[in-house]
């Protein structure tokens, strides 16, 4: 007897947005696709972000998604105005997607196989760390970001529990764009660190 795979309603993201484990934050819906597919997950359900290879492009299959997203709680959701839609999310694992159905609402649903990092070292992860956030810091100083910059990374991406460290690639990269244009590093570059085969790998990178 088979198991058949559960599949998530997936959600694309444009312009050159990823989500990224253990990332929280609200997003504004406006395609009704992307409604319809909010909707089918109520509140603690799951929905599956992955971001469209061409951040201006539309959905209209699996070959315009990234092979790799992440699977997501939805903690809140709510109409806002008519034809917008509000939901704050938690990232809580990262995923390969699979099979894609097409929903009549015009949303896929996508299997999905979950992709957890390997366990890792305790001291080498902080040392990736440490010399991750050195490395940040020359940077920060070369491009002429206000010393509080580190404070807020520090702050974003603590070094004391393994979510912190798990978050310093992302929130390097958040406050790396001010005074930039939003996303200025592109989107393949950030989804290479989605990729990476484990966390040190991602701190390498």
């Amino acid at each position: 007897m088979t198991t058949q795979a559960v599949e998530y309603p997936l959600i694309p993201l444009g312009g050159g947005v990823l989500v990224a484990p253990p990332m929280a934050r609200a997003f504004g819906l406006g395609r009704p696709e992307s409604i319809a597919a909010a909707r089918t997950a109520s509140a603690n359900g799951h929905l599956v972000f992955t971001s469209l290879r061409n951040p201006e492009g539309e959905m209209s299959g699996a070959p315009s998604v990234f092979g790799v997203g992440v699977r997501a709680v939805v903690v809140e959701s709510a109409i806002v105005s008519q034809g917008v839609m509000r939901i704050f999310i938690e990232a809580v694992q990262r995923v390969r997607l699979q099979i894609f159905t097409l929903q009549r609402e015009g949303f896929y649903r996508v299997s999905i196989e979950p992709w957890d990092d390997p366990p890792t070292r305790d001291a080498e992860v902080r040392s990736l760390y440490d010399r991750a956030l050195r490395l940040f810091e020359d940077l920060r100083r070369r491009s002429g970001l206000p010393p509080v910059t580190t404070k807020l990374v520090l702050a974003g991406a603590p070094a004391d529990h393994i979510n912190g460290i798990q978050s310093l690639p992302w929130v390097v990269f958040s406050y790396l764009g001010q005074d930039s244009p939003p996303h200025w590093i592109p989107v393949a570059e950030r989804q290479a660190l989605l990729e990476a085969p484990s966390l040190p790998d991602r701190l390498r990178l």
